[in-house]
């Protein structure tokens, strides 16, 4: 609904949300798929202001805390707090 409606910002939102339902399900490919998906929508050419710019923040935690997830569980210790490093500590994201 959000693509439809033209809503970018709830777009990167939804699959960012949807990359964190993957983890859940052990779904992997639906993981990095959605991941790819909010990072593309995250990333605009211009810099982003307001509601769309906090959307794309919290979107980039989200997929950087499901992604650290993911690592953890497959027992990556290398790569693991490099994903967590890009949440909360680097971005202003909601808690």
């Amino acid at each position: 609904m959000a693509q439809a409606a033209g809503l970018a910002p709830l777009k990167t939102l939804c699959d960012a949300w949807l990359a964190q339902m993957a983890l859940v399900d052990r779904d992997i490919e639906c993981l990095v798929a959605h991941a790819h998906a909010a990072a593309v929508l995250a990333a605009p050419a211009a810099p982003a202001a307001g509601v769309a710019s906090a959307a794309s923040n919290a979107a980039a935690c989200r997929v950087a805390s499901a992604l650290g997830m993911a690592w953890d569980l497959a027992g990556d210790e290398v790569a693991t707090p490099a994903w967590y490093a890009r949440g909360p500590s680097r971005r202003q994201c909601p808690r």
